[in-house]
């Protein structure tokens, strides 16, 4: 629906547009086969296009599409084509008023592999760091409206619908769920004891429901998979409603900002059901009256939520010779959390963060960024993957060499309170103006066991990195600038 009129004001564009375009194809293989379950290969392409009108008035039009093609290989053969409305927005002025319309993404905060304010547009997901960190970024339908007064400007944003995070719950090395997690647990859940009346129709069922898994087809799963992307998502216009506005000032070297809003949690929150969660825990099958009752309360024995939270804070960012100073603070109000019952609760954040950037001549930039988090109302025990005191210290060495036709980069990112690491390498060859050639690899690191059954999840100590730590790979990449 956004097309069309973003189409019929291109008509009336007086100058020919301008047109871009992109192919990018990125492989990883497994370093090590530790999963049984697991992909040991994983591709990833991307062809993207994007046309820019100059209309009258000094106005812009922007139409852009993303056409993905994606691949894995392990215990079957997997593949999906899909395609979606990249930046797509018209630019208009009215006078000192800049409005944006249209899909769009707004990065507020200064910091970026820890960032605390990049709130606004929803993360995709689905493919890891696999994917590059500025592609995980979802643009969405907003209005934007943007006034400058000398030094001070302010930058108000409305998004009328609300669109959850692009992510996968079963099937990928990715998802929520890891690989094998769910089989393992259906194929215990097979000797679980329970009433004598019930016990064994209930382990018959299991083993239907193994085996359905087992012989599901890959459009089937693909199926399920968006149909759980998409539950518990507000459909009504005011109860998806966003909206966040921004005032910043801008001074020789320095600039500082405020910034606050109300929005929704673009990563899906899953409840269960406390005596499921029960029978998980123990291994056992609900009584004959429980299941009765399960039964009739079937439509609420899992939900899946995205509540509404609202946020607060400053940032700001300074040069001094060779460096760039970057700092923000924020205060959150009900942000989700997950406790080891499967159900929801909510507590206030604080947070804040620095990053300081080293350009130590024209071809090489070193990067450090570290931040706090601290939920003020919460219990560290209930938790899953939370604490209450985290820390994320984050370091990058890139560079453009000989005529930056050579391209390396360094990623690591540290979570010192669980030990926890991802280390992310390329090695890039821009061999003519069209061609880059890219090598590298990834490593995950966490002294927690990956969960292998829904029991082992509960139970879970580690944080969002162990959840991936089979996921070790090496990687090539092939991009083409047309």
């Amino acid at each position: 629906m956004l097309w069309w009129p973003l189409i019929g004001v291109a008509l009336a564009a007086e100058t020919p547009p301008e047109l871009k375009a992109s192919w990018r194809t990125t492989t990883a293989a497994d370093l090590a086969h530790e999963n049984d379950y697991e992909d040991v290969f994983e591709s990833l392409s991307q062809v993207r296009a994007a046309l820019k009108w100059k209309l009258p008035g000094g106005d812009r039009l922007v139409l852009s599409v993303v056409g993905e093609h994606s691949a894995r290989l392990g215990e079957d053969v997997e593949a999906e084509w899909i395609a979606w409305a990249d930046d797509a927005y018209v630019d208009h002025r009215v006078g000192d008023l800049r409005l944006r319309f249209g899909n769009l993404v707004v990065r507020w905060g200064k910091l970026e592999s820890t960032a605390l304010l990049d709130v606004l547009n929803p993360t995709d997901l689905r493919h890891g760091v696999l994917s590059p960190i500025d592609d995980r970024r979802v643009p969405i339908p907003m209005i934007r409206a943007r006034r400058g007064w000398g030094a001070l400007d302010l930058d108000a944003v409305v998004i009328p619908f609300f669109v959850p995070a692009r992510q996968s719950f079963i099937g990928s090395d990715w998802s929520l769920f890891p690989p094998g997690l769910l089989e393992s647990t259906l194929e215990a859940a097979q000797s679980w004891e329970g009433d004598a009346l019930t016990e064994s129709f209930n382990q018959a069922l299991v083993a239907g429901l193994s085996d359905a898994l087992d012989q599901a087809d890959d459009a089937f799963l693909r199926g399920v998979d968006r149909t759980l992307g998409e539950a518990g998502t507000p459909s009504a216009l005011g109860r998806g409603a966003e909206a966040a506005i921004r005032v910043q000032w801008s001074g020789t070297g320095f600039d500082l900002g405020f910034q606050g809003g109300s929005v929704l949690e673009d990563v899906t929150t899953i409840i269960v059901d406390e005596a499921l969660v029960g029978n998980l825990a123990s291994q056992t099958f609900p009584t004959t009256e429980a299941l009765g009752t399960l039964i009739e309360g079937l439509g609420g024995a899992i939900e899946f939520a995205h509540p509404r939270f609202f946020f607060a804070g400053l940032d700001a960012s300074s040069t001094l010779g060779v460096l760039t100073l970057r700092a923000e603070a924020a205060a959150f109000q009900d942000r989700a959390l997950l406790t080891r019952e499967m159900s929801l609760d909510t507590s206030d954040e604080l947070g804040a963060g620095v990053g300081i950037d080293w350009l130590t001549n024209p071809h090489i930039q070193v990067s450090v960024e570290g931040t706090w988090r601290h939920l003020v109302d919460a219990e560290e025990a209930k938790l899953l993957i939370r604490k209450i005191d985290e820390y994320a210290v984050s370091a990058q060495i890139s560079g453009n060499l000989f005529r930056n036709q050579l391209k390396p980069n360094l990623v690591v990112q540290i979570d010192p309170v669980r030990a926890e690491a991802v280390l992310v390498t390329t090695l890039g060859w821009r061999c003519s103006d069209h061609i880059e050639l890219t090598a590298g690899a990834f490593v995950f690191h966490s002294p927690s066991e990956t969960p292998d059954s829904i029991d082992a999840l509960l139970g879970y100590d580690g944080g969002a990195v162990g959840l991936f730590d089979h996921n070790d790979a090496a990687t090539a990449s092939f991009t083409y600038w047309f």
